[in-house]
């Protein structure tokens, strides 16, 4: 693959575990975990969360947002680095 760094290119999640993307396009181009940046709202995470109660009182409690890309998903990518690493900014 011979294209200038910031390509954007859409690509498809072939296994998360380890995470491996192949291109559209270019279908033996695999994109492994460690040539990729994953942002926060790509992933399962905890937040913490004011819950109202009835009574005009508030509890705080903690819970976990499921957004981690799964087999199958169309993501959308920035190329860096000489093709040598990739940013995810979405899923399609």
């Amino acid at each position: 693959m011979n294209t200038p760094d910031g390509g954007i290119y859409e690509g498809c999640v072939r296994n998360v575990s380890p995470i491996d993307i192949v291109l559209k396009d270019e279908e033996k181009f695999h994109i492994y975990e460690k040539m990729l940046t994953i942002p926060k709202e790509l992933s399962d995470y905890d937040i913490d969360i004011t819950i109202p109660d009835y009574n005009g009182t508030s509890r705080k409690a903690t819970g976990k947002v499921h957004n981690s890309l799964k087999v199958g998903d169309s993501v959308v990518l920035v190329s860096c680095n000489n093709n040598k690493q990739f940013l995810v900014i979405g899923r399609v």
